[in-house]
């Protein structure tokens, strides 16, 4: 069974400047939670790869993600915008569009 689960973290982009190393010791370690969490029903959690904001003109972050019962491939909104973004997010799972089917997706890039 597949969960198709998404997480998504975001980290702040001085982060790594700002601390030092990290401490091993389990009391003193940061506990990460994800920013969003959603489900992409049939979604195989093995392919899975962040879609330029700009390429569909939607102005937030995007994940494209292989779906193995019908070998779709599903863009699906994080609900995280990108500084320029003009407009509010989609909210964070939610499929703006499917391409494809019949062939599971094993690889994609941009």
């Amino acid at each position: 069974e597949l969960s198709g689960r998404v997480r998504v973290w975001t980290m702040d982009q001085d982060l790594d400047k700002s601390k030092p190393a990290q401490d091993t010791d389990p009391q003193k370690m940061e506990q990460v939670v994800s920013e969003h969490e959603f489900h992409v029903p049939s979604s195989s959690g093995t392919t899975l790869t962040i879609c330029p904001p700009q390429l569909f003109g939607h102005g937030n972050v995007m994940v494209a993600v292989g779906c193995v019962e019908d070998g779709s491939i599903q863009l699906v909104s994080t609900g995280i915008v990108t500084p320029q973004c003009t407009k509010d997010p989609d909210p964070p799972g939610q499929i703006l569009q499917s391409w494809g089917g019949g062939a599971v997706p094993a690889r994609m890039a941009w």
